[in-house]
């Protein structure tokens, strides 16, 4: 029952995407699946790449502007890597905006 706790550097070898399913815990974007279904998937660790970006990086940098008009700006590309992972684009932008404290879009 009582096993060993794992050194620190061992979990941080560990792909993220394998400790998440090993241990359990949902897909962080799966709230925003289209009828409760997503891909979990290439588009789906896409997405998540932006969103860890423009939360990280400086707002003023080129990686952080990058990751702000994918997440927000883009009008085909953002649309259509979300259709490929089976997420709700509109809603997981709506979700974004109110994160970064901007105005809602006002289309739905």
């Amino acid at each position: 029952m009582n096993q060993p706790l794992t050194p620190m550097e061992d979990l941080l070898a560990v792909d993220p995407h394998s400790l998440r399913i090993s241990v359990g815990l949902p897909h962080p974007l799966a709230k925003f699946g289209v009828a409760g279904k997503f891909e979990d998937g290439l588009y789906l660790d896409i997405i998540l790449y932006f969103i860890r970006v423009a939360a990280m990086e400086e707002p003023d940098s080129r990686r952080g502007k990058a990751a702000m008009w994918f997440l927000l700006e883009s009008e085909q590309t953002y649309f259509f890597v979300c259709d490929e992972a089976g997420i709700d684009a509109v809603k997981l932008r709506d979700h974004l905006r109110k994160w970064f404290g901007l105005p809602v879009d006002v289309w739905n």
